[in-house]
């Protein structure tokens, strides 16, 4: 990608690797990669684009550390933007889920359970908030009616979709 802040894509990276960006040079204009890597090939690739202008790479530990880095600040601050939410129409498990979008400021992060079958489909991304609580309407087939729905407003926080407790009012644990 061109620019760091456009990443829309999640890797989950395995045990014993650590996430890296690397900026480099393609074609006269600066292009950067993100994804995982083991430490040592990490630490290799980080020393070897350190003898050349054009390249950088950056490793880190830690869940998205990688928006930013090789001198590049990432995103706005989260009070300057939008949050940026999961966003899948249909998955099995809300950890199939890999793309994100930048949300609007005043909106929020979304997900919706429904029953399809013996399994759940999960809708997830951006929501003008307030979130609405799940309502059975009569005017909504009964296999499309939610059967959690909740909203959240920080970055990444749409992945589970549990009932609070004694309100009957869905809320989002992350």
């Amino acid at each position: 990608m061109f620019h760091i802040e456009l990443c829309d894509v999640v890797k989950r990276c395995s045990e014993n690797v650590i996430c890296y960006l690397e900026r480099y040079s393609k074609h006269g204009r600066q292009t950067f990669r993100s994804g995982c890597l083991s430490q040592e090939v990490c630490a290799n690739e980080s020393e070897t684009a350190g003898n050349d202008p054009n390249r950088c790479v950056d490793c880190c530990s830690g869940s998205y550390c990688n928006y930013k880095g090789c001198g590049e600040t990432g995103l706005p601050s989260r009070d300057q933007r939008g949050p940026l939410c999961y966003d899948c129409e249909y998955a099995f498990s809300p950890n199939e889920c890999d793309t994100l979008k930048l949300c609007d400021q005043g909106q929020v992060c979304s997900i919706k359970e429904t029953r399809w079958g013996t399994h759940s489909n999960f809708k997830m991304g951006c929501a003008h908030a307030p979130c609405s609580p799940v309502q059975r309407s009569v005017h909504v087939l009964p296999r499309s009616t939610p059967t959690c729905q909740a909203c959240c407003s920080e970055d990444y926080c749409n992945l589970n979709c549990t009932m609070g407790s004694g309100h009957g009012q869905p809320v989002i644990v992350g």
